[in-house]
């Protein structure tokens, strides 16, 4: 029979283990920021972007869904990041993204090293058969966001510049894209290394790369050819190879 001063050890051993149990599954404050670049240097709004052949362009509009965030440990056990309640769009896990607006988000997630994040970039059946007239203004899935087109539902990526084709810092040739659709939802996996400390907040930086966005290394998308998408049928292939090329952009 054990004698008291053995279970009284015992019963502190197990004590303090779910006393480091709790520690470590206690979630922590967290930040995702999303910053983007071109040749190495972070974008800022009206700055001149090289594009290719001598050619830039001005960002005058950058917006994208991401949506479905999980972080994945050291053990490779995934972790949803839960967004803060206070930001709108939290309750469906939905971020909008906006170049020189809004380019971080807030949550919680338990402390861990982290090796890889996963997210989609665009919205799910579910998120894109939503009514965005149930949304209040601010949501980013309300209609005043302009994300929502009622011909094709929510538009995932929109991205609007105006390029200086004639190479004497005029800018007057537009382009757009407005990609959305189930076809162009796209699930984006980045290795990481994270490291999410108890009792400390803690920040993932990602990079958006311009600079692929109209190229896979191979293959190079003229945008004085094609200039505008907003989904026509007989521009989707092109439509589908400039999402693929956006998702892997993220780094």
């Amino acid at each position: 029979m054990m004698s008291r001063i053995t279970l009284l050890f015992i019963f502190l051993l197990l004590l303090t283990a779910c006393k480091k149990d709790d520690v470590v599954n206690d979630p922590i404050s967290s930040t995702i920021q999303i910053a983007t670049y071109s040749n190495g240097e972070k974008v800022n709004d009206n700055q001149a972007i090289s594009l290719y052949d001598g050619i830039s362009y001005k960002i005058t509009s950058l917006k994208y869904y991401i949506s479905n965030v999980r972080l994945v440990n050291a053990q490779g056990q995934e972790t949803p990041f839960v967004m803060d309640e206070k930001i709108l769009g939290s309750e469906q896990g939905v971020f909008l993204y906006e170049l020189g607006e809004n380019e971080k988000f807030e949550g919680v997630i338990p402390a861990a090293q982290y090796v890889k994040i996963r997210f989609d970039l665009g919205l799910d059946t579910e998120l894109n058969n939503l009514d965005p007239n149930q949304f209040s203004a601010k949501h980013p899935l309300s209609r005043d966001t302009d994300m929502f087109w009622d011909m094709m539902k929510y538009r995932f990526v929109i991205m609007e510049a105006d390029a200086d084709t004639s190479k004497v810092d005029l800018y007057n040739f537009p382009f757009s894209f407005h990609l959305g659709g189930n076809e162009f939802l796209r699930h984006v996996e980045l290795d990481i290394n994270w490291n999410v400390k108890s009792n400390s907040t803690s920040t993932l930086p990602i990079r958006f790369d311009l600079d692929k966005v109209f190229t896979d290394g191979t293959e190079q998308i003229d945008i004085l050819k094609f200039f505008s998408y907003h989904s026509a049928p007989g521009q989707k292939e092109i439509g589908l190879k400039l999402m693929d090329n956006i998702s892997k952009s993220f780094e």
